[in-house]
This record gives C-alpha cells, sequence and structure tokens, in this order.
C-alpha cells in the first residue's frame, strides 16, 4: 500500500494535532521546547548581568520583600 506524499504544511498541522491529543498543550510545548534553538550568548549575558553582584548582594535580595532588579 502506497502512503500519498503529504505537503510540509499538512505534516506540520497534523503533527501538532496528534501532539495535542496524546499530551495535552502544556505537554505539546515541552515537546516542541526541545528542539527549538535558542539565540544569544547565555554565558556572556549572564556575566553582564550577575557580575556586578556579591554574593552578599545577592543574599541580602533573597531574604529582602523587593530584590534587585
Amino acid at each position: 500500500m502506497k502512503t500519498p506524499t503529504l505537503e510540509v504544511e499538512e505534516v506540520k498541522v497534523r503533527g501538532m494535532k496528534a501532539l495535542k491529543r496524546e499530551l495535552g498543550a502544556a505537554g505539546m510545548a515541552q515537546f516542541i521546547q526541545q528542539f527549538a534553538k535558542g539565540h544569544g550568548d547565555y554565558s556572556r549575558d549572564r556575566h553582564r548581568i550577575l557580575d556586578r553582584f556579591t554574593v552578599e548582594d545577592l543574599f541580602a535580595a533573597a531574604t529582602r520583600k523587593n530584590p534587585i532588579r
């Protein structure tokens, strides 16, 4: 038996419907996130943001009601 070839968009639509049906909306999103490519430079951004704080600064912010912004 020969299976008909589907257009790319139709494969996408059917795949999303199957994922949602089998996993639910949250499970579908979690599954898709595994294959999503991120962007930016996490290490550079982390250093740019966090290098200005000491451990003491972060501890103090964690114990205050209004943490560092």
